[in-house]
């Protein structure tokens, strides 16, 4: 089985054993590291404030690069879901969770403005803020229009019709 890793790469025969285990030692090593970077991404929820957690040695501005060059990565890619979903799940944070912390906000905030907003947010959840439009039609009675004037508005319609592609013509 013939690899290139890279576009500098010669290809590279992984018949022998030693060969392969050390590139899956190394497919393993990125993993690990791109699930490490993608849980103090996920935690941190910034790519800058995960570079200086895991890179304080080197300046900001070089790890931020070195952080979005790794985001950017398939492994990053495929550990990104895996690690949001353990860690939703270690933490038990779901719906009910935010519901319950959002009504004892709306009960107990010291600012008048935090319980409305908590009670806004309980109740955008519950579907209780629908925005309605009233709708009016006019009921236009075409028995009292000339035949002339309901052949001229049929003609437009079919028009206004056609020019949007709703309709097809079926001429002989």
């Amino acid at each position: 089985m013939t690899e290139i890793l890279d576009v500098g790469d010669q290809p590279r025969d992984y018949r022998d054993p030693e060969e392969r285990r050390a590139r899956d030692e190394r497919r393993r090593e990125r993993e690990a590291k791109a699930e490490a970077f993608a849980e103090v991404f996920v935690k941190e929820g910034s790519l800058s404030r995960a570079a200086k957690i895991l890179w304080p040695e080197i300046p900001p501005a070089k790890a931020y690069d070195k952080a979005r060059t790794l985001s950017k990565t398939q492994t990053f890619q495929d550990a990104l879901p895996k690690v949001t979903e353990r860690m939703k799940a270690e933490t038990n944070i779901g719906p009910e969770w935010v519901l319950r912390r959002l009504k004892a906000q709306a009960e107990t905030a010291v600012r008048a403005a935090d319980r409305i907003r908590a009670l806004e947010l309980i109740a955008k959840h519950l579907g209780m803020f629908i925005e309605r439009k009233e709708v009016r039609s006019m009921r236009l009675d075409l028995s009292t229009l000339p035949k002339e004037e309901l052949i001229r508005m049929a003609k437009e319609r079919i028009k206004a019709l056609e020019g949007k592609g709703h309709c097809q013509e079926s001429r002989p």
